[in-house]
């Protein structure tokens, strides 16, 4: 009997099968394939034949067992303090209903997207701009990671590298800017400041 399966990427089942003599039936196995696309319950029509014998049909309903995801795209992954860059949340499907998105950064003190944001009813995406804390703390460059998350949909991160824009100083200034040359050697007094003070000494 050969097995005609109308839809292989969403079915497998084999392409012949015999029923022995003095039988009547014979059985076999068909299986689901996870296909890693939201495309919803798929319906299969299978047809089995064989010579002077007439055609079967039947159908098969597959449920789909993907989640649809989200994805976060930026302009730029690196952003200087106080400033902000652009981004996108998309879901890999267009929406019949507006979806809630939630954004929430690692650490809200350095990199700062806003907590919700909405994906309107016949679209698949949203813009908005994430921004980078500006403070007076002498820092490294950092990365920084933030993430989208909404009911139903797989969540999506995204990391950021913020550079800092706190530049230490050192000043000099003197108790009088005249000396004498017979002044000796305690003419002046010198002082060396610096900012911000740290826990490193500086040479």
């Amino acid at each position: 009997v050969m097995i005609t399966n109308r839809d292989t990427t969403e079915l497998s089942a084999p392409t012949n099968v015999v029923i022995p003599a003095g039988e009547s039936a014979a059985m076999f196995n068909m299986a689901a394939r996870t296909d890693g696309v939201v495309d919803g319950s798929q319906v299969v029509s299978l047809t089995a034949s064989a010579t002077d014998f007439l055609s079967a049909e039947a159908q098969v309903t597959v449920l789909d067992a993907d989640f649809p995801r989200l994805t976060l795209a930026l302009a730029t992954n690196g952003v200087l303090e106080g400033l902000s860059i652009a981004a996108t949340v998309s879901s890999d499907i267009v929406l019949s209903d507006a979806l809630m998105i939630s954004l929430e950064s690692a650490v809200p003190a350095q990199l700062q997207p806003p907590p919700t944001l909405v994906i309107p009813a016949g679209s698949n995406q949203v813009a908005f701009t994430v921004a980078a804390a500006d403070d007076s703390l002498v820092e490294p460059a950092l990365s920084y990671s933030f993430n989208a998350q909404a009911t139903g949909f797989l969540p999506a991160s995204a990391t950021v590298q913020v550079f800092d824009d706190d530049v230490p100083q050192v000043t000099l200034t003197l108790a009088s800017p005249t000396v004498s040359e017979a002044a000796g050697a305690q003419a002046t007094l010198a002082t060396v400041t610096r900012a911000p003070v740290s826990a490193r000494s500086v040479t």
